[in-house]
């Protein structure tokens, strides 16, 4: 919602559809947030596309077979719909720190991005990545501001209103919203979610995937819950200040953004989003935990055991 929210107001949003399973073939997937979405946006005036495929079971793991194959149903249907350029919820820890969260990479020299930008404009269309400079702090306070924000549901196991709780995105999310509205979930769901074993294995990662937004939204935590207290101090550890998350990278508008397009997004953004500072802008490129990971090593391990006795005295309550 948030990549809608800073573009055109004749933008077409459009959902990719994953048909049915195969015969014989089970899935957790849940599309009923999503549907849900395109139907009130509909209902709404806003005109929003509905394309079901079923490219999705091609590979195994099921999935998108590569960056652009959420946008293919728009691709084949370019022409006949007079579209310029296709955009993506790619955010800024997703384009800027894939490297396991470890430091900046600049995407837009990338060869991923590169080799698709140029296979995009081969048939005069463009990447229009405008979240690329934002965290998902900012994306999420941008879906609390705007109109259809309150349809943004990332979760794709659970149902409309009633997210699993039990993935990583719901956990993460979770906590992103709480460090916004200063409602922390109490320590009995904490203890639940962390003991999933979706959420259990990521918390173990070192790096944590996505680690950074983790320290913004846990550096605004002032509670006493023992789990969110040691999550905390497991961050921090690691990341230090990370508080430039909560402004817009510049940028990333070039070429992240079509030149034609750059005005109204940069417009559109001011509304809901402050801009990085040059200091900020250069803590956003300059951050690197890699010097850092060989001596935190005994913070990584000690919560990790806290998550593991979490899951141990769950055990035993059953």
């Amino acid at each position: 919602m948030a990549a809608l929210a800073i573009m055109p107001d004749n933008t077409l949003p459009m959902f990719s559809y994953r048909s049915a399973p195969p015969p014989g073939v089970g899935s957790l997937y849940k599309a009923d947030a999503a549907l849900h979405a395109v139907e009130e946006m509909n209902a709404a005036g806003n005109e929003t596309l509905l394309i079901e495929s079923d490219h999705e079971w091609v590979r195994g793991p099921v999935g998108f077979t590569c960056d652009l194959a959420p946008g293919l149903p728009l691709i084949l249907l370019a022409g006949y719909l007079k579209i310029d350029a296709i955009g993506f919820g790619t955010i800024a820890e997703t384009a800027y720190y894939a490297t396991g969260g470890r430091r900046f990479d600049d995407y837009a020299q990338g060869a991923d991005f590169t080799k698709w930008q140029a296979m995009l404009h081969s048939v005069d269309m463009s990447f229009y990545n405008g979240v690329a400079g934002l965290s998902e702090m900012c994306t999420s306070a941008i879906a609390r501001q705007y109109k259809f924000g309150y349809l943004a549901q990332p979760c794709i196991r659970g149902l409309v209103g009633a997210p699993c709780m039990s993935c990583i995105k719901c956990f993460r999310k979770s906590l992103i919203e709480a460090s916004m509205s200063g409602d922390w979930p109490a320590e009995s769901e904490v203890s639940r979610m962390m003991a999933a074993k979706p959420i259990r294995n990521w918390l173990s990662g070192f790096p944590i995937s996505m680690e950074v937004v983790l320290a913004a939204s846990m550096s605004e935590y002032q509670g006493n819950d023992p789990l969110l207290l040691a999550l905390q101090d497991r961050v921090s550890a690691v990341t230090g200040d990370v508080s430039f998350l909560h402004s817009w990278y510049g940028p990333s508008i070039d070429p992240m953004v079509p030149e034609r397009y750059r005005l109204v997004t940069s417009e559109a953004m001011a509304k809901y989003i402050p801009k990085m500072t040059a200091e900020q802008e250069e803590a956003f490129r300059a951050f690197d935990i890699t010097p850092v990971m060989d001596s935190k090593e005994d913070d990584v391990e000690q919560f990790r055991a806290v998550v593991k006795e979490n899951l141990a005295q769950r055990s035993q309550l059953r």
